[in-house]
């Protein structure tokens, strides 16, 4: 078990006496005449007045620095508050703050935008609320981005301050990707889904076009699969959403190929593994039902005539 020594009977005196007797045994014979009571005596006195010297100096310094501090609220007071004639109110300060901001080179006088070809700059402008925005102390960059990328075509922001007042915009836009026909209205949407603008019909011809309610939520999947099969792809005129669930292509020439729920890719690559598939698909001319697994139905377009796989020719 380790000892632990009780030290609570040792008084201030006798540790000083233990330690004097401890210099004296390390040090020399020859040296020890001089460590008297007397050199003990006056070695005190030296140190009693050199710890008072130094307290001193320490308070003057703890002054000094308060004094300044003091004189610095007062200033700051007089400025704020016209010498102290009135008291002002958490929005009166503000507002003095930014008027000070203001004088001092951190207004907002100049707002430079750049990036933006679809987005009116007027749109901006009321994003940016500017009345409310006087100067960098108003100025937070999350919150103008937040309000930015409300607008429909923003995508990203950056925001740079210039000093002195200015305020430096430069915005990425979305890019259209396709047309929704819903509700006889065309809407621009970009190929995450999201609604760009509204459109006069036949504008931006070369855009895939989608057709349906939901049509815009799924349309990342629909393009990953018209990638995937690129000859398909090119003789699709309108993807239409049905009931919200699956996606049946209108091809040229009044065809079209009704794809199962889920199952897209793979009844596509089963199709057009088989002979004559992408001739049927090319000549527009057919209807194609791949919603049955491992079934294929193929029709003419015309009204009345119904043929089978292997009448067609597939095998």
């Amino acid at each position: 078990m380790r000892q632990v020594d009780r030290q609570t009977d040792l008084t201030p005196a006798r540790i000083a006496q233990s330690a004097q007797r401890h210099i004296v045994d390390q040090l020399a014979p020859e040296a020890s005449h001089y460590l008297t009571e007397d050199y003990f005596e006056a070695r005190d006195r030296r140190r009693s007045t050199t710890g008072a010297l130094g307290w001193r100096k320490k308070m003057v310094r703890r002054l000094v620095i308060a004094g300044g501090a003091a004189l610095a609220g007062i200033v700051t007071f007089a400025i704020l508050t016209d010498g102290g004639s009135r008291l002002a109110t958490p929005r009166a300060l503000h507002g003095d703050l930014e008027r000070m901001a203001i004088a001092t080179g951190f207004g907002i006088n100049q707002v430079a935008l750049s990036g933006h070809s679809y987005t009116f700059e007027d749109d901006i402008f009321d994003a940016l609320d500017l009345p409310n925005m006087h100067s960098f102390l108003s100025f937070e960059p999350s919150v103008l981005r937040e309000r930015l990328q409300r607008l429909p075509w923003i995508k990203t922001v950056e925001a740079s301050r210039i000093y002195p007042g200015q305020l430096k915009i430069h915005v990425t836009e979305r890019r259209p990707a396709a047309v929704w026909q819903r509700g006889g209205q065309d809407y621009l949407i970009d190929e995450g889904g999201r609604v760009l603008s509204a459109i006069e019909p036949g504008v931006l011809d070369h855009l895939p076009r989608l057709r349906g309610e939901g049509a815009s939520a799924h349309v990342g999947e629909l393009f990953a699969l018209m990638q995937r099969f690129p000859d398909v792809a090119g003789f699709v005129t309108v993807s239409e959403r049905v009931g919200e669930r699956r996606w049946t292509l209108k091809l040229v020439g009044g065809g079209a190929v009704h794809l199962p729920t889920g199952q897209e890719a793979g009844a596509l690559e089963a199709f057009l593994a088989r002979d004559k598939a992408l001739d049927i698909i090319q000549s527009g001319s057919s209807i194609v039902d791949l919603r049955a697994v491992g079934r294929i139905t193929i029709r003419l377009t015309v009204p009345g005539t119904r043929i089978s796989a292997r009448e067609q020719g597939m095998g």
